[in-house]
């Protein structure tokens, strides 16, 4: 899922123009806003919804509309951060701060696209997964505050911290790669000295 996102961001220019902006529904100008609006509405109702100013809580129905008539229909989850009257603490910080202008969005958007190409490998091939799972479980929380999630995207929360507890350990390269650095580590800690490669550097015990 990582993987493919980030190669899709890839494609479509996200290292080249500024393109957050309009990802994150904050397009200040007519071009990068336009999104099909004129074609639909769109209605946000409630399901479920726990309000403290702190940490407000959403479930919710988006509908686009088509003369009143409801085209597609998805549930999404959203959390808001200390939202107090008009002020809300992530958009805020994405306005004043990540898209202060055109040269830091772009580099909170090749950001993006490098961490998702990332977290999709090490994920994939069972490398470094506790690091990975734990920028996946961030990047979740940063789009859960931000856009908000589709319900089809709300597996991988979960996902994320499942594969916390060491899962390339068992199917993946962390197998070969975490025993090995053990290796390195404890011949740097007895000898002082750095080292890749010595004897008994590849053996794993049980």
């Amino acid at each position: 899922m990582w993987l493919y996102e980030g190669i899709v961001k890839l494609l479509d220019g996200w290292l080249t123009s500024p393109k957050l902006a309009a990802f994150l529904g904050m397009a200040s100008d007519a071009t990068s806003a336009a999104t099909g609006s004129g074609a639909y509405v769109t209605r946000i109702d409630e399901i479920v919804a726990i309000k403290t100013g702190i940490i407000n809580f959403l479930i919710g129905t988006e509908s686009r509309l088509v003369e009143g008539v409801s085209i597609s229909a998805q549930n999404f989850a959203k959390i808001d951060l200390f939202n107090f009257g008009n002020f809300n603490l992530v958009p805020w910080f994405l306005q004043n701060v990540v898209l202060a202008n055109d040269g830091i969005a772009m580099f909170f958007q090749v950001l993006v696209v490098i961490l998702e190409i990332a977290v999709g490998l090490m994920l994939i091939g069972g490398a470094f997964t506790f690091i990975g799972s734990l920028i996946s479980f961030g990047l979740m929380t940063m789009f859960i505050t931000s856009t908000g999630l589709y319900e089809k995207s709300w597996w991988m929360i979960f996902a994320s911290i499942a594969t916390m507890g060491g899962a390339g350990r068992a199917f993946g390269l962390d197998y070969y790669l975490i025993p090995y650095l053990n290796n390195v580590w404890e011949y740097y800690w007895k000898n002082r000295r750095f080292k890749l490669f010595f004897r008994r550097s590849l053996d794993r015990f049980e």
